[in-house]
C-alpha cells in the first residue's frame, strides 16, 4: 500500500517550510518567522546559502554566422568565410582565426623607386598584386634612373643603359675624322665608336681644314672656294640676282637685261642726291659713292634712299666695288686706290695705281679673286693689286667710255661694261669687246648685281 508522508504541522514559533519554497525565503527577515529551523541530526539547521551561491550559469555560446564555429573561437563571426580550418586568402584579412594575415600566399614583388616597370633586386616586396611603386621583374641596375633598364637603347653616354654590363655598344657608329670640327669628316675607309671631338659620323668634307666648306654649307657664296663640296665653284654667288644702275641725271634706278641692254625703271631717287658708283656685297647690302657730298652711304636699291655714312677724306671718287672679305675699295684723288670704313666712311690710301687715270669703274672676280678696273682716259680694263694699288695686265678695249660702268659676270667669266649710253663685254684677258646693245638713255653709271626688289 502506498505510504503517505505524514502531515507537517506547525508549531509555535516556527515557520512551516515546504521544502520546494526553501529557496525563496532566503535572505529574507521579519517575516513572523523565527530564525531558526527545522534542525539537523547534529542539531544544526541546515544552511540557506547566499545568493552567489545560487546565480544562474552563462547562457551557451552561440554561433551567429552559422560557420560551425562558436563566438569564443571564431575570430569573426559576422563572417561565415572566416573561421578556424578556413583557407587563408590573399586579402589582408586573418581567414583561419589563427593570428597572422596571409600567410603562405602572399607574392614576391620589388621596389620599383623610378617608375620604370622594373624593380630593384635588392628591395623585395611580400604583397597580393602588384601595385603603385611594386612590380614583379627585379632586373634594375639602377632604380634611381628612369632611362635605365634592361630594354633601353644603350646609347653613347658612358652608362650601361640596357643592364647587361656593357657600355655603349648600342651606340657605336661610323666615324670619320674631322680635323676642322665642322661635324663633317674626311672621305675613306670609317673607324666605329661613340662621337667624340675630332670624329664625325658623316663624311663627305672637301677641304677638312676649312669649317667653312662642307656638304652642309647652304651657299656657295663668291671667294673661289668650292664652300658646298659640289664640284663647282661659286656657283650661287648673286645668282638670280637682278643687274642694277643709277642714273642720277634722271633720278632713276634702270633694272638691265644683261643679254640685250633693256632697261626698265625700278624706283626713282632724290634729284639731290649725285650717286656716281655703286656696288653691293655679297650677302645684299649696298653701298654708293654720293659725289655730290664726297660721302660713302648705305643705299636702298628698291626705294632709292640713301643714308649717308660720313666724310670720306679722299677727295673725289671714281669705281667702287667689293673685294675680298667683304672689303669695300674705290679709286680716287691722286690715281690711287683707296680702301673704306665701312662704320664711318672713311678713306685709307692703298697705294698709287702707276697709270693716269679719268672717270673709272671697278669689279671684283670673287672666283679668281681678282680686281679689276676701268679708265675713260685710254678706254683701257686693267687689274689691280690690292696690297699695292698697283695696275697691272692692261687690256685696251672698243668701249667708248664717257661715264664708267663695270660688273663682273661671273658665268661668262666677261666684264660688263657700260660707256654711259650702251652695253657691252669685255674680256678682261686680251681686252676683246662685244656690243650687247644701247640703252636708249644717257649718263647710265656704274653696274652692279642686286638682290630682286620685292
Amino acid at each position: 500500500m502506498m505510504r503517505i508522508p505524514p502531515r507537517q504541522t506547525r508549531r509555535p514559533g516556527t515557520c512551516f517550510l515546504q521544502p520546494f519554497r526553501a529557496a525563496l525565503l532566503l535572505g529574507l527577515a521579519g517575516t513572523g518567522c523565527e530564525s531558526d529551523s527545522t534542525k539537523t541530526a547534529s542539531g544544526e539547521g541546515p544552511s540557506l546559502g547566499t545568493p552567489s551561491d545560487s546565480a544562474e550559469p552563462d547562457p551557451d555560446p552561440v554561433d551567429a554566422d552559422g560557420d560551425g564555429h562558436v563566438s569564443t573561437e571564431d575570430c569573426d563571426d559576422s563572417d561565415r568565410s572566416i573561421h578556424p580550418g578556413a583557407t587563408e586568402l590573399c586579402n589582408e584579412v586573418d581567414d583561419n582565426c589563427d593570428g597572422e594575415i596571409d600567410e603562405g600566399v602572399q607574392v614576391l614583388f620589388y621596389q620599383d623607386n623610378d617608375g620604370d616597370s622594373y624593380g630593384n633586386a635588392d628591395q623585395p616586396v611580400w604583397a597580393c598584386e602588384a601595385g603603385d611603386g611594386i612590380v614583379s621583374d627585379d632586373t634594375d641596375c639602377d632604380d634611381a634612373s628612369a632611362t635605365v633598364h634592361p630594354t633601353a637603347l644603350d646609347a653613347c653616354n658612358g652608362i650601361d643603359d640596357d643592364c647587361d654590363d656593357e657600355v655603349d655598344e648600342d651606340g657605336e657608329v661610323p666615324l670619320y675624322v674631322d680635323s676642322d670640327g665642322d661635324g663633317w669628316g674626311e672621305d675613306g675607309p670609317p673607324s666605329t665608336g661613340c662621337p667624340e671631338p675630332g670624329w664625325a659620323t658623316v663624311d663627305g668634307d672637301c677641304d677638312d681644314s676649312d669649317p667653312s666648306s662642307n656638304p652642309g654649307v647652304a651657299m656657295d657664296y663668291c671667294d673661289g672656294v668650292n664652300n658646298d663640296c659640289d664640284d663647282e665653284i661659286d656657283e650661287d654667288s648673286k645668282a638670280g640676282w637682278s643687274f642694277l644702275s643709277v642714273n642720277t641725271h634722271n633720278s632713276n634706278i634702270y633694272d638691265i637685261d644683261p643679254s640685250t641692254a633693256a632697261i626698265s625703271s625700278l624706283t626713282s631717287i632724290s634729284s639731290e642726291i649725285r650717286i656716281n658708283s655703286m656696288d653691293v656685297s655679297e650677302n645684299g647690302v649696298a653701298f654708293v659713292h654720293i659725289a655730290s657730298e664726297n660721302q660713302i652711304g648705305l643705299f636702298d636699291a628698291c626705294t632709292g634712299t640713301a643714308t649717308a655714312l660720313g666724310y670720306h677724306g679722299a677727295g673725289s671718287i671714281g669705281g667702287i666695288a667689293f673685294g675680298p672679305a667683304g672689303r669695300l675699295f674705290g679709286i680716287g684723288a691722286g690715281d690711287t686706290l683707296w680702301e673704306f670704313d665701312l662704320s664711318t666712311g672713311a678713306a685709307t690710301a692703298i697705294g698709287p695705281l702707276g697709270i693716269d687715270i679719268g672717270s673709272s669703274g671697278m669689279a671684283w672676280d670673287c672666283s679668281s679673286q681678282t680686281m679689276f678696273g676701268a679708265d675713260t682716259n685710254e678706254d683701257i680694263v686693267f687689274e689691280i693689286d690690292l696690297s699695292t694699288g698697283q695696275a697691272l695686265h692692261i687690256q685696251s678695249t672698243e668701249v667708248p667710255f664717257a661715264a664708267v660702268g663695270l660688273e663682273f659676270d661671273r658665268e661668262s667669266g666677261l666684264l660688263l661694261a657700260s660707256s654711259g649710253t650702251a652695253l657691252y663685254t669685255v674680256d678682261p684677258r686680251t681686252g676683246d669687246t662685244t656690243s650687247v646693245g644701247e640703252f636708249g638713255v644717257t649718263n647710265m653709271d656704274d653696274l652692279a648685281w642686286h638682290p630682286v626688289c620685292p
